[in-house]
């Protein structure tokens, strides 16, 4: 039986429970202001979170899935990420002055391709090949 290593779990799993929990506190808030369309600036935020929290995710499945190849440490962190905010777009239709854009789900999945592509492109130029298997690298 494996034992459990909890320092590295905390390691891997508090910054994307904090971030997660962050995004929900700030997605209950109601808005105050309507941004101008032609800025689009709510778009490049949400490019910008959900990059990081796929980075995050990510992060995360590298360390607790050594065996898994890039390409599915990708997909996964991108699937769970899109989940995340397709789940956030809901909750947000439910508080006052807020609403459900498809827009911002569609900004939400560029970030998350982002986001995971620049921890590969990352990892890959730190081991020279690409991400390391079994050496506990987070």
């Amino acid at each position: 039986m494996r034992r459990v290593n909890i320092r590295r779990l905390i390691i891997l799993w508090l910054p994307l429970v904090a971030y997660i929990t962050l995004i929900f506190i700030l997605s209950s808030m109601p808005m105050r202001g309507v941004l101008p369309a032609k800025l689009q600036v709510d778009k490049i935020i949400h490019i910008g979170e959900y990059g990081l929290l796929a980075l995050l995710c990510i992060r995360m499945l590298n360390g607790m899935l050594p065996s898994a190849t890039e390409k599915r440490l990708f997909a996964f962190a991108v699937v769970l990420t899109v989940l995340y905010g397709v789940s956030d777009e809901l909750h947000q239709s439910f508080v006052p002055g807020r609403s459900s854009d498809p827009y911002d789900l569609l900004a939400d999945v560029a970030g998350a391709l982002l986001g995971a592509r620049i921890y590969i492109m990352f990892i890959r130029r730190q081991c020279g090949a690409g991400i390391s298997r079994g050496k506990g690298r987070v």
